[in-house]
């Protein structure tokens, strides 16, 4: 009977031991307990967990927060990943704490997006958004942010940038959120600090990047030492952008120093190649050769990681420059071998293949070489199947929404702080003045909003059409057809580009005078607007040099088109000026029938136009990406002298 009691104990035991399970509210206060202090690595994180009396438990929260914990502490420069939970512990909070569970699956996307399996992780956070939108709007703009960076990796910079935006546009005074609240306004501001200096807009990328790191240095938790380490990386690479190789070794100084204090061998790594690809770029291979064999016992380690990999790489190149070309060859083979274990690699696998072509090219293998750099695969950034971007803004958006918001929760702080100090004086005159406050700068802030965009809708317009012709501008034109281009290698339909230079332009100018040459340019562009579809991009490139797009046109359909131009322009007149008949044009004209870049199709596009002016103007020169060219019969124009 004893006995039977005793096993009926036991098997109750395991519920009793259940039902004096900590409340989950102690977990997350020790775990917020540790997350405010300071731990550099793994070893001090340990001895802090242990202190608890919560984490140490053999539970699925218990090791929820301890990867949360890591996941601070680990530093990852975009391709390590992150620790996750076991299916077990994942079912466990699926079912017993969901917020928790898309916390964490926060963590199993960021893997996925280093695996490059972009649709994976970019579907997994849609998912996360849709439950946290309703459940935790702390986890809902955590997933927006990462959707953020994932589309800066995938270099959408317009993109991220309308993300972060829109994210800082519905971030309220974040005194609820309840993991990375401090600091998360400077976090915004350093990805947007990457992506500005990236488009150029160093002065702004500047500010922003150095305000969020003087902010950054007053905060004391984990991840305040990661965010350092971007702050710096963002100010090093603004400096890069402006040419400033001083301030950037200084900088990229400091980001090493930081690295190894917090015993982060992958961003050390990360510097490290920057460092040895600037003195690349300057053919300083010797320093660059010396700088390797000092640095190369601290990371060792992790030699085979991407970090590892990728310096290694660029040592690899100061070897060929340098003609040790047996010891490169023999590089060359350990890092295949290597590589061929990180199929979800391809970007290294690429330079490694460059680099192979080099060491053949310098072996006089130039047929080899030549071989070799076909073999090159494009590692395309295109948008993932199944996913949705959000419409595209202005960066200064951004910038300017930042302001208006510290500048409102300052002046809702400093009316606080009055209305504290003041109230036992006078409330009632105090609250009215609050009152009329608010009113004076609810007013203010509405007419600085209608002002911010009617200012952005001037200055879009301005930006996107040519103020003579109306026509799109160069920018605006090739943006157009960038997503032409897109959707032709997407859908596999060709389409046509053509370059059009107005004939003897100068002579009108020099004969009539710039207000007839104006009035021309002007009447050109009329006319090939009435003529092309709708769905044509046509836009002035510079000059009285135009840009032409077809798509889905077939070669036969793109050459009617140019005939027809060229018959409407050789006899167009000017109102005007009657004693000007005809304004022909030279053209190149090139069939697409596979993805190109827009660059190489212009330059391909000029050389056809200057063969078309040799020829005797008036005509098109065409060609496809066969390499088959023909010319068309030439169709001149008349210039009667002017009348005096």
């Amino acid at each position: 009977m004893y006995f039977r009691a005793a096993a009926f104990a036991l098997c109750l035991y395991p519920l009793y031991a259940h039902a004096r399970e900590a409340d989950p509210q102690d977990y997350y206060a020790d775990y917020a307990a540790i997350q405010q202090q300071v731990h550099t690595n793994r070893a001090t994180l340990k001895q802090a967990i242990a202190q608890t009396r919560t984490l140490t438990k053999r539970s699925p929260l218990s090791r929820f927060y301890q990867v949360l914990l890591q996941s601070q502490i680990h530093h990852p420069t975009g391709f390590e990943p992150y620790n996750v939970l076991d299916e077990v512990d994942k079912n466990w909070l699926k079912h017993n704490a969901p917020v928790l569970f898309y916390r964490h699956e926060l963590l199993v996307a960021y893997n996925q997006a280093v695996a490059a399996h972009w649709k994976d992780a970019l579907a997994r956070l849609e998912r996360i958004e849709t439950f946290a939108q309703t459940a935790d709007l702390s986890l809902y703009r955590d997933a927006r942010a990462t959707r953020g960076v994932f589309l800066y990796r995938l270099h959408y910079l317009d993109d991220a940038l309308n993300e972060f935006s829109a994210l800082i546009d519905e971030v309220p005074l974040l005194e609820n959120k309840v993991y990375y609240g401090e600091g998360f306004f400077e976090h915004i501001e350093l990805r947007t600090g990457h992506i500005l200096s990236q488009l150029g807009q160093t002065d702004t990328a500047e500010l922003l990047c150095r305000r969020s790191y003087e902010a950054i240095s007053q905060l004391h938790h984990n991840v305040a030492a990661r965010m350092q380490l971007l702050a710096l990386d963002c100010l090093r690479h603004n400096a890069l952008q402006r040419g400033d190789n001083h301030r950037f070794n200084t900088l990229n100084e400091q980001y090493k120093t930081l690295a190894l204090d917090s015993q982060d061998i992958h961003s050390f790594v990360y510097a490290l190649e920057l460092q040895m690809r600037q003195l690349d770029t300057q053919k300083q291979y010797s320093d660059l050769l010396a700088l390797y064999q000092a640095s190369a016992p601290v990371w060792i380690d992790i030699a085979e990681s991407y970090d590892g990999v990728s310096v290694q790489l660029v040592r690899l190149n100061a070897l060929i420059f340098t003609g040790q070309l047996s010891l490169a060859s023999s590089e060359i083979v350990r890092l295949t071998q290597i590589l061929s274990g990180f199929p979800q690699w391809p970007q290294l696998a690429n330079r490694l293949q460059h680099s192979h072509a080099l060491l053949l090219y310098q072996q006089g293998q130039t047929d080899t070489a030549f071989e070799t750099l076909l073999k090159v695969k494009t590692v395309a950034s295109g948008t993932p199947l199944g996913t949705t971007l959000p419409p595209l803004v202005r960066s200064d958006y951004y910038i300017n929404t930042l302001a208006e918001r510290r500048m409102t929760l300052l002046q809702d702080s400093q009316r606080r702080t009055q209305h504290q100090l003041h109230k036992e004086q006078n409330i009632n005159r105090w609250l009215l003045t609050a009152c009329l406050a608010g009113a004076l700068l609810m007013l203010t802030t509405i007419f600085l909003f209608y002002r911010q965009a009617q200012q952005k809708r001037q200055l879009s317009q301005l930006a996107r059409y040519d103020s003579l012709t109306g026509v799109l501008s160069r920018r605006a034109a090739s943006e157009l057809i960038h997503t032409e281009l897109s959707r032709s290698s997407r859908h596999k339909y060709p389409m046509s580009v053509s370059l059009l230079d107005l004939d003897h332009f100068k002579k009108i100018n020099d004969a009539f005078g710039h207000d007839a040459g104006d009035q021309v340019l002007i009447t050109f562009c009329q006319m090939v607007q009435d003529t092309i579809r709708s769905c044509d991009v046509f836009g002035r490139f510079g000059g009285e040099e135009f840009i032409l797009c077809l798509p889905s046109t077939a070669p036969g359909q793109a050459r009617q088109m140019m005939d027809r131009l060229l018959k409407q322009a050789a006899s167009l007149r000017i109102e005007s000026y009657p004693d000007i008949r005809g304004c022909g044009f030279s053209a190149g004209l090139i069939h697409i029938s596979a993805p190109d870049n827009l660059a190489a199709l212009v330059k391909q596009c000029d050389e056809l136009l200057y063969t078309a002016k040799d020829k005797g103007r008036g005509c098109y020169i065409e060609s496809s990406q066969s390499g088959g060219t023909m010319a068309t019969s030439p169709a001149s124009y008349q210039l009667s002298a002017p009348r005096h």
